[in-house]
């Protein structure tokens, strides 16, 4: 089979980067992670976690729209149909229902219509025009335009959590469902299929296709995939090897395609299965596959696109600052001006930005939780399950049962102390680390109630504080204890003003103001507490939570301090009540300014979603928030630094090589270097021996920003090297392939 690799020039008509509110807000996000996928004409629309992509296959050019070029209310988009008219719909996970058409947007979400919340599932137009919505949990809801119907009875539909919509080609409705099966509506009386009363291999149902014939398929998340022709259902399984189906499509010869979640694309002509697990489509998980044409295969993955002609594969990445997923679990500046990142568990690493770009510095080798920056500018990550690391900016050493005293390797949080001492806490307790030595408190050998040990934090005073969260639904235990010296005391809900018992975060302020970060604690019955408690220095306590202030939510995940002694706390939405009745509320982002609270959200700013998981501050009092749909960058008064430049990498440095990326890559890598004069260019890549492997570029280059592709088909896995020289000026960088 020939693999031909086509990577993208980043011609982009509308930048991604661009700041807005008088420079206020800069967001990054990653474009390639694929959801949805619609052709109009010669134009593909795409639907990502990072925004509306409009791509025109023809010639190879795209723009993308996110809310600070566009009328996007949110980023995410899950769902695209096009109506007669050339209206497209667009289900947003966060925004509510958009239509667009030549520059103009309408919004429809839970307070301008009758959408019951505004995370959307799907969308879809039947014949009649009349757009139907999906919004989560919530059944499905008719627009025709005026009217507003909503249908979210279980035992009509099946199930009120709908996951897919679908017309055929008679104008009947299909309904795909996360716990009832398919149900199809012909307008009058509806059916479900289920596998109670028919051949539905699953209640799951996760994507829905018809196909020319009229045909419904259906892709299971247990089962495979099932064939409706009208009378009866027909399951295709391979032996039962494919089992999540995400996406179905049939091609101009008969074909099936099918995209499953963790293995890949598959092809069925009704005799074999085929296996693209081995193809260079950007990630096993796929989401969406549409032929164009009638044969050429356009599939879409979480990392990007990949087409596919029966011959020759081609990937397509948009331009995506580096980023590999949009979930960002952690955010910590240094004292340098660089900003750290970790990404969530699907993609495992930690990112590193500064002048203008990302560099990731781990390969893929740890899991990282929580992300802490020493005096020295290392970088401590704690992680579940395979202890910790730490990267001196060149290499990493790694702590866990077998070659430290870390004899719990789930950790929960680190904190280097400023005194050559790095505190871990874990779910076996406080682990004390002086460079040498371990020691070890838990529940056997001091005051400590719980062995989970989530957050740490010394005062000014040379007071240590250990916030815990209970060992089971509705303990007793957790809370934080004050340690000074060898004296313990112990705080929880019921002997202090602590607002819960479930102790995530913990900081010090430069007025020496502890300020503790809870969640609710469950109690088997309800949630109990939560917020934000500020333990002052002159021995009072304050409490900040939904009785008592503008929190419209006690789940807060994060909280930093900036430069003006402002506090800002990270939340994410809960649900107002009980499941099928009610709607997403909360999220976002709340400043506490001399006791007053003031919310920060995805309506009334450019925060890229509601859940954010962590806040940071850095030495320029920027404020970086990770949300759970890419990077928000804050400052009310303007962003400090060039995060804005777009190509321009620094202005003032005369020239500059950038990390490859993806590094490890297989088999191609982009390189960038910028030159702020003219100068005669040579870059050249080497082996771990000093042996040269391929020179790349070697002519007289004027001033500028260059990007250069290395496809190391032909080379082995390894270490590489690869070095740039212009005038008198070098720089190298290592780079790996993993084949």
């Amino acid at each position: 089979m020939k693999y031909l690799f086509f990577y993208l020039s980043l011609l982009i008509v509308t930048p991604l980067l661009k700041p807005q509110e008088n420079n206020k807000w800069i967001n990054f996000l990653t474009s390639n992670d694929i959801q949805c996928s619609v052709k109009e004409d010669s134009i593909l629309w795409v639907g990502t976690t990072g925004g509306l992509i409009k791509y025109n296959y023809l010639t190879g050019t795209y723009l993308i729209f996110d809310k600070i070029d566009s009328g996007l209310p949110h980023h995410n988009i899950k769902s695209i149909v096009i109506d007669s008219m050339g209206n497209k719909w667009l289900g947003s996970w966060g925004g509510g229902v958009i239509k667009y058409n030549n520059e103009i947007w309408e919004v429809f979400n839970q307070e301008n219509s009758e959408i019951s919340n505004d995370f959307i599932e799907a969308v879809t137009i039947d014949n009649s025009g009349n757009l139907w919505i999906a919004p989560n949990y919530m059944g499905i809801t008719k627009f025709d335009g005026v009217n507003w119907i909503s249908y979210n009875d279980s035992s009509v539909l099946g199930s009120s959590d709908v996951s897919y919509l679908n017309v055929d080609k008679s104008g009947q409705l299909w309904v795909a469902t996360r716990s009832g099966g398919v149900t199809r509506y012909d307008g009058v009386n509806w059916q479900t299929y289920a596998p109670y009363n028919s051949q539905v291999p699953g209640y799951n149902i996760k994507t829905i296709f018809v196909d020319d014939s009229n045909y419904v398929w259906v892709g299971t998340t247990t089962g495979g995939m099932a064939k409706f022709d009208g009378n009866d259902w027909i399951v295709y399984t391979d032996g039962g090897f494919i089992t999540h189906v995400t996406a179905i499509t049939r091609d101009a010869s008969g074909i099936m395609w099918i995209g499953t979640k963790n293995y890949g694309v598959f092809k069925y002509d009704f005799l074999t299965w085929t296996s693209f697990f081995n193809s260079p489509i950007p990630s096993k998980k796929i989401n969406s596959i549409i032929t164009i044409d009638g044969s050429k295969k356009w599939i879409g993955s979480e990392k990007g696109i990949a087409t596919y002609d029966d011959i020759n594969w081609t990937v397509i990445r948009f331009q995506n600052l580096h980023l590999l997923s949009n979930e960002i679990i952690n955010l910590e500046s240094d004292n340098i001006g660089n900003t750290y990142l970790a990404t969530d568990f699907a993609f495992p690493i930690v990112i590193k930005f500064y002048q203008n770009q990302f560099e990731e510095i781990n390969a893929y080798t740890l899991n990282p939780f929580e992300l802490e920056i020493d005096g020295e500018n290392n970088i401590w990550i704690a992680n579940l399950g395979t202890g910790s690391g730490k990267y001196d900016g060149f290499e990493w050493t790694y702590y866990n049962k077998y070659n430290s005293g870390l004899t719990n390797e789930y950790v929960l949080c680190i904190y280097p102390d400023g005194d050559s001492l790095v505190w871990f806490g874990t779910y076996g307790g406080l682990f004390k680390f002086n460079g040498n030595s371990w020691l070890n408190y838990s529940t056997m050998n001091s005051p400590l109630v719980s062995d989970n040990v989530s957050a740490i934090v010394r005062d000014k005073n040379g007071v240590l504080w250990i916030g815990q969260i209970p060992k089971t639904i509705g303990g007793m235990d957790g809370g934080i204890f004050r340690i000074d010296g060898n004296e313990w005391t112990w705080f929880n809900y019921y002997n202090s003003s602590l607002s819960s018992n479930r102790v995530i975060n913990l900081k010090v302020d430069n007025d020496n103001n502890v300020w503790v970060v809870t969640q609710p604690c469950p109690t088997g019955f309800e949630d109990l507490g939560g917020g934000i408690t500020c333990i002052k220095n002159n021995g009072s306590w304050t409490v900040y939570d939904t009785t008592n202030s503008q929190l419209e939510t006690n789940w807060v995940t994060d909280l930093a301090i900036d430069n003006e002694k402002n506090v800002y706390v990270s939340t994410k939405p809960i649900w107002r009540g009980p499941i099928n009745t009610s709607e997403y509320y909360g999220g976002g982002i709340y400043i506490i300014k001399d006791s007053i609270v003031q919310l920060i959200n995805t309506r009334n700013s450019s925060l890229t979603d509601n859940h954010v998981n962590a806040v940071s501050v850095d030495i320029f009092n920027n404020k970086w928030f990770g949300t759970r749909n890419g990077i928000s960058v804050y400052n009310e008064n303007g962003i400090v630094t060039g995060m804005d430049g777009g190509t321009v990498l620094n202005e003032n440095i005369e020239y500059q090589l950038l990390q490859n990326y993806p590094n490890p890559f297989n088999p191609i890598t982009k390189i960038t270097y910028q030159l702020s004069k003219q100068g005669k260019v040579s870059l050249k890549v080497y082996d771990i021996l000093g042996r040269e492997v391929a020179t790349l570029v070697d002519e007289l280059k004027d001033v500028g920003a260059y990007e250069v592709y290395f496809n190391a088909s032909s080379i082995a896995s390894g270490v590489y090297f690869y070095m740039l020289q212009v005038n008198d000026f070098r720089n190298t960088k290592k780079m790996i392939l993993l084949k």
